[in-house]
């Protein structure tokens, strides 16, 4: 059985893979998907429309996509009306190929490798071509895991039968077994007798809370009706989450195991929050107002939502280094992927060499993005200035929003971008090097400047205010200009913008 879980059609242009992109974010986020999947469905939208819409360069061409839910995982189509096209056709290049791969704009490896299952075919009778594509999860329709352990095969039958309806249920007969179980499953909570030959419930559960690595609810069954004796108060003095006694009925027992989660999973979201604070003030923007002949003034807004933006700055004895980094993703795992990043990019930002050529700071950074078993677990955008003594600032781009060229006439977008961070191996970047004069200053920025609209027409409607408010504050000083500009975007958003920002202005 297949569930729609959503359906859009929208007219193909520029914004469309951007707009459709936003649009499965907001799905994959309320789903709670895993962010390896909700990044490969969200790059895999990204280069399918992308193709489609640089194949069809008329205004006619319509674009319906759809993403559901399916008995083994996610599926994903995409329609289009225009003349019949492949994006699958042709050879893949190389994994070293990235040029072919970002030149071409076909993604071709992208495509195929971000999906477990994925197909063309040209729709003859309705005149549209059709993606496939299809992410497999054993888990999708899995509620909750629990472990039942009790040395009578009886009452683990009984027990079971009672919740396997609503849950995912795995037994052990012994503390021993259950330990295994532990070992190689994801448990979310554990009912356990109290009283079992060699390790009864009480030790299983000190034992547990010594050596497993995250809070498990524990829940005891025990045919003790004494509430104050042996085992059964042993069990209350250690914190169990509830003792319940045998028999039961199958709805007190689904009430005891809601009430524990429910218990848990606020414990877990306070640990959450706290940590989520601790991080996020850690990563607001500290950079001096001055640095060496630049004026620099930096801003931000920090919904609590996105993944987390992070400015770094390093100074040198002849030019100062600039680091922009957007992580994506809207869960607290972002939030801890931004702090690590941002060490480890500290860590790069020493070394001389990459801090002079940004080019070489973000292969490196690729390199890493591809190959750790941590960072590699997330998705990033990144640009990096280095700002020299002759008034020359070296910029490059890795599938950051371009850097701007600020006058009081004119804006000019930087030209130097590449591919995400962690795609392809050996990436190599290219950096642009721009020469401010007086009246120019270059604006840095994460992409929730522009995007924090509800729809297409909108973030062209806001994208046009910051522009304008950028050139015609072109004259005042940065810190000015860059309050102006932020306050004509708290009023366009009602100071409720749908993803964190970061916008840096600097100038000479």
């Amino acid at each position: 059985m297949e569930t729609i879980l959503l359906n859009i059609n929208i007219s193909a242009d520029k914004t469309s893979p951007k707009t459709l992109r936003k649009q499965l974010n907001k799905v994959l986020t309320s789903l709670d998907v895993n962010i390896q999947t909700s990044r490969k469905v969200e790059l895999v939208t990204s280069e399918i429309v992308t193709n489609i819409v640089t194949h069809n360069n008329d205004n006619h061409t319509n674009i319906t996509l759809k993403f559901g839910k399916c008995k083994n995982g996610y599926w994903l189509d995409i329609y289009d009306n225009g003349a019949e096209f492949d994006p699958l056709s042709g050879d893949i290049p190389e994994l070293n190929d990235e040029f072919l791969l970002f030149e071409s704009s076909r993604g071709l490896y992208l495509i195929r490798s971000q999906c477990d299952f994925i197909e063309y075919e040209y729709l003859n009778k309705i005149k549209n071509n059709r993606i496939h594509c299809v992410w497999y999860d054993e888990n999708i329709n899995a509620g909750p895991t629990i472990l039942i352990i009790d040395d009578s095969e009886i009452e683990l039958a009984i027990v079971s039968n009672l919740l396997s309806d609503q849950f995912s249920v795995l037994q052990a007969s012994n503390g021993l077994d259950a330990i295994s179980i532990l070992d190689s499953h994801s448990i979310d909570i554990i009912i356990s007798d109290l009283h079992m030959p060699t390790i009864n419930g009480v030790d299983l559960y000190v034992y547990l809370q010594k050596h497993l690595d995250k809070i498990i609810p524990f829940i005891f069954l025990t045919s003790d009706t004494n509430e104050m004796t042996g085992l059964r108060e042993d069990a209350y003095r250690i914190g169990a989450d509830d003792v319940l006694t045998k028999p039961i009925s199958q709805q007190m027992l689904v009430n005891a195991i809601e009430r524990a989660l429910k218990r848990n999973n606020q414990i877990q979201r306070r640990l959450s929050d706290r940590i989520d604070k601790n991080i996020s003030e850690s990563l607001l923007p500290d950079i001096p107002e001055r640095i060496k002949k630049w004026n620099v003034a930096v801003g931000y807004r920090n919904t609590g939502q996105g993944g987390g933006d992070f400015l770094l700055h390093n100074a040198a004895l002849y030019n100062d280094t600039i680091a922009l980094v957007d992580i994506m993703g809207h869960d607290e795992s972002a939030k801890f992927f931004s702090f690590s990043y941002a060490g480890y990019l500290r860590g790069l930002m020493f070394n001389n060499d990459l801090c002079e050529n940004p080019e070489k700071l973000l292969s490196a950074l690729s390199e890493v993005a591809l190959t750790d078993k941590l960072f590699s677990s997330t998705n990033l955008t990144c640009c990096v200035l280095n700002l020299n003594l002759d008034s020359e600032i070296k910029y490059a781009s890795a599938g950051h929003p371009p850097a701007l060229l600020i006058s009081s006439t004119a804006i000019k977008p930087l030209t130097a971008n590449g591919i995400l961070p962690g795609i392809v191996a050996d990436t190599d970047y290219i950096s642009e090097t721009v020469k401010l004069k007086q009246g120019e200053r270059l604006a840095i920025y994460t992409d929730g400047l522009f995007d924090s609209a509800d729809d297409a027409a909108g973030r062209d409607a806001l994208k046009e205010l910051i522009e304008n408010t950028l050139m015609a504050t072109a004259s005042l000083d940065v810190q000015t200009a860059l309050d102006k500009t932020l306050h004509a975007f708290d009023q366009f958003t009602f100071e409720r913008p749908k993803d964190d920002v970061v916008l840096c202005l600097i100038d000479i």
